[in-house]
């Protein structure tokens, strides 16, 4: 067997500290920075699921509509259109079933549609769960949901005419506040809008003005006024209006507190006037009549109206009286 020459062990020596010296250059340098990637159910679980409230199914449908799509596309297209993958069979007694799930395809869109299935039934009121829990088919749910609760053709004509109604007996009381009843305005022009019964800009703005409370009608005046309020944007006048708040606020809180001096000065005054008018009057009385001073006579006075005891020194003229039977005396 022929040994390795002195050349070829010294370059395979080399070799191996080359190789060792990239592998100690390797460790000692700073490891890479890897890219923290977030899972998508950590930004899903932050967003409120929207519960389906009575009069509102508008609303909720189109909330509900962007909100699936957020958090995944294909569980609101398995809503919209149902589950294709789906496999069912019809028995000798006509009924049908539907079959176990055996491809990828078919068992990921069962998944899906238990998915929108679960977010559906989690989204309505807990007094209507026994209705819709028995459906398995997703879009099922979903245009039942429509049926119970966004009424037909009569009843929404009937919600259309309440919410106009509502707009025009629409006004913001002094303790709401601005931003609260811009917040409740902003709701029932939705609902208008959904129920087919848009209101221009023009009209929303100058409504959203005489709404405002009584406290904002020299400055609602004055908008009302310029030449841009029938194109500006509902949003863009409640922006304007609160640079104006803290003003408001404080003119109503002077003027309230004015109101409650002059309302307390008044009230002292009317007191003071009702007890000088009672004061007279108990004087002209015919119970203190006979407490009157006279030249003749002296009577028991008033507690109130002085001391006109007669004097030691005065007497009573005796020739002035006649007695009766019973000694009592009269004037002659």
């Amino acid at each position: 067997m022929s040994q390795p020459t002195n050349n070829e062990f010294s370059q395979h020596l080399n070799d191996d500290e080359a190789s060792n010296h990239e592998d100690a250059s390797d460790t000692g340098a700073a490891p890479k920075q890897q890219q923290q990637v977030i899972p998508q159910t950590t930004a899903i679980s932050n967003i409120k699921l929207l519960i389906l409230k009575k009069e509102e199914y508008d609303i909720w449908a189109m909330e509900m509509e962007h909100y699936l799509e957020y958090i995944d596309n294909d569980v609101w297209k398995v809503i919209q259109n149902g589950n294709s993958n789906k496999r069912i069979s019809t028995g000798k007694d006509g009924v049908i079933r539907i079959l176990p799930p055996v491809t990828t395809a078919e068992i990921q869109a069962v998944e899906k549609e238990r998915k929108a299935k679960n977010i559906l039934l989690m989204a309505i009121p807990k007094e209507h769960m026994r209705r819709f829990h028995g459906m398995d088919d997703a879009k099922e749910i979903w245009e039942a949901i429509r049926t119970r609760f966004g009424g037909n053709a009569n009843s929404k004509k009937m919600q259309k005419a309440v919410f106009k109604q509502q707009f025009e007996a629409f006004t913001i009381s002094s303790s709401e506040g601005l931003e609260k009843g811009y917040d409740r305005f902003q709701q029932l022009l939705s609902q208008l809008e959904a129920h087919g019964a848009e209101v221009s800009t023009e009209d929303a703005n100058h409504k959203f003005l005489r709404s405002l409370p009584p406290a904002w009608s020299n400055l609602a005046m004055t908008m009302r006024t310029k030449p841009d309020v029938d194109t500006l944007s509902i949003d863009d006048l409640y922006n304007n209006l609160r640079v104006f708040e803290q003003e408001i606020q404080g003119a109503s809180k002077t003027s309230s507190s004015a109101q409650n001096v002059a309302f307390v000065s008044q009230s002292k005054s009317s007191t003071n006037k009702f007890l000088n008018v009672e004061k007279r009057l108990i004087e002209k009385t015919l119970v203190n009549s006979r407490f009157i001073k006279t030249n003749d006579f002296k009577g028991v006075p008033h507690p109130l109206s002085g001391d006109y005891t007669p004097k030691p020194q005065e007497e009573i003229d005796e020739s002035l009286y006649v007695y009766g039977k019973k000694g009592i005396p009269r004037r002659a």
